[in-house]
């Protein structure tokens, strides 16, 4: 029987046969990390070895024996009889010697001492980890010698404290079998513990390293004092070193970015430490990245790892990784005992689907600063290390628990409001009853609320300006280009700067975000004077504003398919019945009006995208396809109204007219055109800084793909797209020549094979703690949950969503699960849709309605929508199961109910 395998055979065998140290020690070596040449025993070598030494009797009459029996006296006299035998027992025939020769075969002298460690099954993974409770053998010499560590290593399972670490865990001493790991050892010059995120407060957003001088099972056992850092990671530049501890002697640690010095002592916690740290700047920074590195491959991102190294004078060497477990979860203490809630609500609007492992890198950053900033600038306190966001299946999910607290705590926003404008069907966290405002917290939220009003105003009135710099910066970027002469740092110094722009203006993104206050409150005021007609006449009033960005690229299509109608060489090219060739428009379309109008939409527009947030996916301005299938279905539907914005402009005209004649001697009427000339600057503002937001996403596009095509050359990559598949972490270690591109190729395979496998699962829409809610929205046809969260009574034939934009409208359903799909789409359909991002807007155009699983009113699509003037209902459970093609539906904009045709009464 094969017992021994290389670590490429134990990263396919897989935890099952050579343990998670087994596992993930063969996987390090197949993803390229530096780690000690050796081999694996696989599980099978244990069982046979206690089999063939009829320990098998005995290890079957200690199943019975419970946690608490382990350590009295007879449980610990059963089990040291038990490693006696295990101790004394010959091992497996031919182990011996197949171990021999796959180290030897692996470059190990027959002379060199050897680390032999326990891999136990179920050690080692991401919920128990089995840390200190099975033996490790080191500077191990001879065969004899090596045959002692084996039997000891398996004796080792058989521990008072092993077997109640079993029970306590659930596990079966069946489902924990003995592999090991057998490397040589490293005689290293200084060694330690490295973690991806500290272990004491879980704050994600820190590495957390231990190194001493010699061997680093030393700190492991706490024999030594080790000097601690604390490293800060920071998409924009190198790991910042922000806190350490050399020894025993304290010190604030702050090198410069480009070196330093450790300076600033805090004082003594104890006797007088070492004067001289174990690793300078250069080093924890190699080591940081690295620990991250092994986070984004073992970890997939998302697990945070324990990875002990040792340095041997020329190299760092990754001796083993595990996951960390039990992290502690950086909250808000008013939340602890309540699960923490993640909803995909508005990111699966703005960042639908799986990640790719670059676009994470990216989106994860702006997550993140996009809700710190809305209470960092009013004021507020947060925990520190709060996590915002992580992902599920590879989706995006955001802690909704702690937008929910902090919203009620800082503004005094109950969670109800906080979902409303979310979207998205979510619960809610508990609350302690309102503050009266004259209490102190009353106090404390009034001044954040004034704060936010004043940030509110002050960003309004410096808005395009600002916008205007972000596009200036990405022209002056873009125009720079990247040179074939350019080496791995010059690139490096080119994706810092593109993520220290995006870093400045994301805190102003936020900012008009929270800009939908305002058609909140004007809600809420026409809701008072006029009861029942508050929402609908709120969305009435906004419809047509002009000015919105995503809505203008939609009646820009619109213009172009009216020139190509006019123009016989263009109409021919749109109109061709052969497969239609978007690639070739520049031919087709030379010398033309339509050619001229299409590069003028491209230079303003061009930077959008399908599922825009993505940096995987292409920009209109390289792959223009949806842009000119849209306006190919625009001549072939037949053109929209010469003025495709009068229907919403007459909508809004009545509404106004309805308003002016109910508040016409009322002293409220000041306050009202205030608030909507709030609410439709607040509207333009939020589109135009998402248009802004997203302008950035392609010189970081272009800037990634440059270093594909640099990687590609020296055939690190097959093509440069593969970019896309690599982290921020790797790409820097690639590019600062701390990582050589070993193992890079079958990182990327991983990647792609798990992408698809990503794919295929569930979508949760929340996730309560551990648990998924996959379909918490679930409505059904007459209602269901849906309309009873809402309060309203189920009617039968009707979904019930969010009316997000006034109007009813009549229709057959069209099914729409991705705008490259639009083109399916007819003339007065009703589009149903899962969400929708700012690309699939060209298309309400042709629509007389939309309907959406997912989003709020303040979404990209429902802004539109009202712009568009045209009915839109958000919210609605299920409708993509629910829902079939050419079935007839009612849409009613004013109320959020979606009436099938079997409800419909004749005329409706």
């Amino acid at each position: 029987m094969q017992y021994v395998l290389t670590f490429r055979e134990a990263a396919v065998a897989g935890p099952a046969r050579v343990g998670g140290k087994g596992w993930n020690t063969g996987r390090l070596a197949q993803f390229g990390f530096t780690i000690p040449n050796g081999c694996v025993v696989n599980v099978d070598a244990y069982w046979d070895f206690l089999r063939s030494n009829d320990l098998m009797s005995d290890v079957d009459a200690l199943a019975t024996l419970a946690a608490e029996d382990a350590a009295d006296v007879a449980g610990a006299e059963r089990l040291a009889a038990l490693r006696a035998r295990i101790e004394a027992g010959a091992l497996p025939e031919g182990l011996a010697e197949q171990i021999a020769a796959v180290l030897s075969q692996a470059g190990v002298p027959a002379d060199a001492p050897l680390a032999v460690r326990s891999s136990a099954t179920a050690e080692d993974s991401a919920t128990a980890s089995f840390a200190g409770i099975h033996r490790s053998f080191l500077n191990v010499m001879g065969p004899d010698a090596l045959a002692d560590a084996i039997r000891g290593c398996y004796a080792s399972l058989w521990t008072p404290t092993a077997v109640a670490y079993r029970r306590k865990m659930g596990l079966t001493d069946q489902q924990v079998g003995g592999a090991l790991v057998i490397q040589q050892l490293v005689m290293s010059l200084y060694s330690g513990v490295a973690f991806s995120a500290d272990p004491v407060t879980g704050r994600r957003d820190r590495v957390v390293v231990n190194a001493a001088f010699g061997l680093g099972e030393a700190i492991v056992a706490g024999s030594v004092e080790a000097d601690e850092y604390h490293l800060h990671i920071d998409h924009t530049g190198p790991v910042k070193l922000v806190d350490g501890r050399i020894g025993l002697k304290h010190h604030a640690v702050r090198p410069a970015i480009d070196g330093g010095t450790y300076t600033e002592e805090l004082g003594e916690q104890g006797a007088m430490g070492r004067s001289e740290p174990v690793l300078q700047k250069p080093q924890l920074e190699e080591l940081c990245r690295v620990v991250r590195r092994i986070q984004d491959t073992l970890g997939e991102a998302i697990q945070p790892q324990d990875v002990e190294w040792c340095h041997d004078g020329f190299r760092l060497v990754i001796t083993q990784a595990r996951p960390i477990t039990a992290l502690p979860e950086a909250t808000f203490p008013a939340l602890a005992g309540q699960p923490t809630i993640w909803s995909n609500a508005n990111l699966k609007d703005a960042m639908p689907g799986v990640q790719s492992p670059l676009g994470w890198w990216f989106n994860s950053l702006t997550v993140e600063v996009l809700l710190r900033q809305i209470f960092w600038r009013s004021g507020y306190d947060l925990p520190e290390g709060l996590t915002w966001s992580r992902l599920y299946n590879g989706r995006a999910y955001m802690n909704l628990s702690a937008l929910q607290w902090a919203a009620w705590d800082a503004f005094g926003w109950p969670p109800a409001e906080t979902n409303r404008a979310l979207g998205g069907h979510q619960p809610e966290i508990l609350i302690p009853r309102p503050a009266p405002i004259w209490s102190r917290l009353g106090r404390q939220r009034f001044a954040h609320m004034s704060r936010m009003g004043l940030l509110l105003r002050r960003s309004a009135r410096t808005a395009e300006g600002t916008f205007k710099k972000v596009w200036d910066w990405c022209r002056n970027f873009e125009r720079e280009g990247f040179s074939d002469r350019y080496h791995g740092l010059m690139f490096l110094k080119q994706l810092w700067a593109v993520e220290k722009q995006r870093r400045e203006f994301l805190p102003e993104t936020m900012i008009h975000n929270v800009g939908g206050l305002w058609s909140a409150r004007l809600t809420q005021l026409l809701e008072k004077r006029l009861p029942g007609r508050g929402q609908a006449l709120a969305s009435a009033l906004l419809a047509g504003a002009e000015g919105i960005t995503s809505a203008e690229q939609g009646y820009r299509m619109v213009e172009i398919a009216r020139v190509a109608a006019g123009e016989p060489a263009a109409l021919a090219y749109f109109e061709d019945a052969a497969p239609f060739q978007p690639g070739q428009f520049r031919t087709a379309l030379r010398g033309t009006k339509t050619l001229k109008e299409l590069d003028r939409f491209l230079e303003e527009f061009g930077h959008r995208g399908v599922y825009e947030m993505e940096i995987m996916n292409p920009r209109w301005s390289e792959e223009p396809d949806f842009v000119l299938e849209t306006i190919r279905t625009h001549l072939r539907e037949g053109l929209p109204d010469r003025d495709p914005g009068a229907a919403a402009r007459a909508k809004r005209a009545a509404a106004e007219a309805e308003v002016a004649a109910a508040l016409k001697f009322s002293p409220s009427l000041s306050l009202y055109r205030f608030l909507l000339a709030k609410a439709r600057e607040a509207m333009r503002l939020r589109e135009g800084a998402k248009s802004a937001l997203v302008r950035l996403v392609r010189p970081a596009r272009l800037a990634a793909l440059a270093v594909g095509r640099w990687l590609t050359e020296k055939q690190m990559l097959q093509e440069p797209n593969e970019v896309f598949f690599l982290t921020g972490d790797e790409i820097a270690s690639l590019l600062s020549a701390q990582w050589n591109g070993d193992g890079i190729r079958e990182i990327i395979a991983h990647r792609l094979a798990r992408r698809d496998e990503l794919l295929a699962l569930p979508n949760p829409d929340v996730i309560m703690g551990d648990r998924a809610v996959v379909n918490l929205r679930a409505g059904s046809e007459g209602g269901g949950a849906n309309a009873s969260a809402q309060g309203q009574k189920p009617e039968k034939g009707v979904l019930q969503g969010v009316a997000v934009s006034s109007g009813q409208a009549r229709g057959p359903a069209r099914l729409i699960r991705h705008p490259k799909e639009g083109t399916a789409l007819r003339k007065g359909e009703v589009l149903v849709a899962p969400s929708t991002d700012p690309a699939w807007t060209p298309l309400f155009l042709r629509a007389s309605a939309v309907v959406m699983e997912v989003g709020g009113y303040l979404s990209h699509g429902a802004i539109v929508a009202r712009e568009y003037g045209i009915p839109a209902v958000v919210n609605v459970g299920d409708a993509m199961n629910l829902l079939h093609d050419g079935q007839l539906l009612h849409v009613d904009g004013d109320t959020g109910k979606v009436r099938t045709d079997s409800n419909m009464s004749p005329g409706a």
